[in-house]
């Protein structure tokens, strides 16, 4: 098996897991609103782009850390969670693989 059939394998399980798309959505809809709430104060109706991307910069940094970190922390879990670690060690493929292919796919 080569890197790609592996690395394949593993964006399938992520694409397939509620966990992503949850914190997907919940990481989406923090600039969303933060542009509405701009439009909405601004007095002139325009869009002033620096104050939105200073503000989306200033506070969704802390938050794409940690939740950066909890994606990270959930694909190695999983594992283990879903007692899929057994089977996955099984097979003809080098740890190395796998890991590398879980840090691509975060």
């Amino acid at each position: 098996m080569n890197i790609f059939s592996v690395l394949h394998c593993e964006i399938r399980k992520i694409i397939r897991a509620n966990v992503f798309w949850l914190v997907f959505l919940i990481f989406a809809f923090g600039p969303i609103m933060m542009g509405v709430g701009i439009i909405l104060s601004s007095d002139a109706g325009g869009i002033n782009w620096k104050m939105y991307l200073t503000e989306l910069l200033d506070s969704l940094a802390p938050l794409g850390l940690i939740g950066y970190t909890f994606i990270a922390a959930w694909v190695f879990e999983r594992e283990f969670s879903d007692k899929t670690i057994k089977d996955l060690l099984a097979k003809p493929v080098s740890r190395s693989k796998i890991v590398l292919s879980k840090f691509i796919v975060f």
